[in-house]
């Protein structure tokens, strides 16, 4: 059965071939759809604790909130607060639910919604726009709190694509399906609304029956009842972007994509049998004092690094070389590389000077001047969150050692502003060794010049190859 983020894409792609010359636009509700508003209840609640000096709520979580702002009822029972204090509760609440803290405090995406926005945000002609709830006089606040959660992942919301209630809470309908005409009139062919409220999309699809306007809806928390969904609705869970970016083809197309660990005659035949360009083999000493691809700890079939050179050069594709040693290791690498007759441009080195001495990357630069050179910049992050002068620093010492490219992980911490420094120094960025389909497609999103991965992913992708 298609999820409901797999019709979305598919919608999303008629749409570009219906209206080729329109700019499309996909909005997003946010409290319940974009952020989890069992934060806002919570904070609610603890405020309430805070100002009469009480501790009904000290130890909620989140996850034990099942209830919007204004159904409190059942939550205040569980908690076992006096049945005299609901009503005074629920309306202390409901009065507050629109406060400037209760907005700040929404400030935990769904997973995957933001990768899922940003995607969107990459395509051409392709906008992500905001339908709230949430009053005029929230505007900044609202603005300011998503680009903070935003910014890990690139994601940019602006003012003039952010559509907010206009009147009061009985005026919610009314403005969910005026904020279709707002932006159609401002020049946009709005394609899909996400919402968690039934209500909300019902008068939607009310005002605006056309099917070229899919409606989602994100089976979260929601106030009023599921038999009001309209019945041409899609209902999900999970904002999974794999379920949307299906081949190579829906990605970046400047990303250079690495196959990595290439160190086996199994994983080369996969290789081959790909569409990837770029083979990643790890090279050490054998015992016999040759070049070996692979890991010692590995402990699987070796591939010697001459039948590696041989099988990539025969097939056209182009090689990078990460050596696992210094020593004689760079000069070993030097020969083998010119007994083959590889061309330099097809070559691309990665050095960790702590492993191979900081002397490998100029060798080897001196051997192959075209080569591009990597190592690894965990020093500029880390350097960053002392300030750009100490992250500038950082990137001289790279540089100085020969380097033009510089490699993470996906997990390395403040990786979307370090790439953000590098692209202003520019310096490229590489993430390595993403296995995962989705970590893989997170770091796509993060637009480096390269990831590396080995491509087990889930057939149908384009990038797999033969398994055997």
């Amino acid at each position: 059965m298609p999820t409901w983020m797999t019709r979305l894409a598919r919608h999303y792609r008629a749409a570009m071939l219906r209206f080729p010359d329109s700019r499309q636009l996909i909005l997003f509700d946010i409290d319940g759809t974009i952020v989890d508003s069992r934060e806002s209840v919570r904070t609610l609640l603890q405020a309430y604790d805070r100002e009469h000096a009480t501790a009904y709520f000290a130890d909620l979580t989140a996850d034990a909130v099942t209830v919007t702002e204004d159904h409190l009822v059942a939550l205040l029972a569980a908690r076992g607060v006096p049945e005299v204090l609901h009503t005074p509760i629920q309306e202390w609440c409901s009065a507050r639910r629109w406060s400037k803290e209760a907005a700040l405090a929404s400030h935990r995406p769904y997973t995957g919604v933001l990768e899922v926005i940003r995607w969107f945000q990459l395509q051409p002609r392709t906008f992500v726009g905001l339908n709230t709830a949430r009053d005029e006089t929230l505007r900044e606040t609202t603005l300011r709190s998503l680009n903070a959660i935003g910014r890990e992942y690139k994601v940019r919301f602006s003012s003039d694509l952010l559509h907010m209630n206009p009147g009061g809470w009985e005026e919610i309908q009314r403005s969910k399906a005026a904020a279709i005409d707002f932006f159609t009139g401002q020049g946009y062919h709005v394609f899909a609304m996400i919402d968690n409220e039934p209500e909300n999309l019902r008068a939607v699809a009310l005002e605006h029956p056309e099917e070229t306007l899919l409606l989602l809806h994100a089976d979260t928390i929601f106030r009023t009842r599921r038999t009001r969904l309209p019945p041409e609705a899609v209902s999900g869970t999970g904002y999974r972007l794999a379920d949307i970016v299906r081949t190579r083809g829906d990605l970046p197309r400047h990303i250079t994509f690495v196959w990595h660990g290439v160190n086996n005659p199994r994983t080369l035949r996969q290789f081959l049998a790909s569409g990837i360009t770029w083979a990643e083999v790890d090279i050490r000493t054998g015992p016999d004092s040759e070049c070996v691809c692979g890991r010692e700890r590995e402990g699987e079939a070796s591939l010697s690094f001459a039948a590696a050179l041989a099988a990539v050069g025969n097939a056209g594709r182009s090689l990078r070389i990460e050596l696992r040693e210094g020593g004689r290791l760079p000069a070993r690498c030097i020969d083998a590389l010119n007994e083959k007759g590889w061309k330099e441009e097809k070559l691309w080195f990665h050095c960790d000077p702590e492993l191979t001495g900081p002397g490998a990357v100029g060798a080897l630069r001196d051997a192959f001047p075209a080569a591009l050179m990597q190592v690894p910049g965990d020093a500029v992050a880390l350097a960053l969150q002392e300030g750009e002068e100490h992250a500038c620093g950082a990137v001289a010492a790279a540089r100085a050692l020969g380097a033009e490219r510089l490699s993470f992980r996906f997990t390395t911490p403040n990786l979307a502003d370090t790439l953000d420094f590098l692209d202003r120094c520019g310096m490229t960025a590489d993430i390595r060794r993403e296995t995962e389909l989705d970590d893989f497609l997170r770091s796509v999103l993060l637009m480096p010049a390269s990831v590396a991965s080995d491509f087990r992913f889930p057939p149908g992708w384009d990038f797999a190859g033969r398994t055997e």
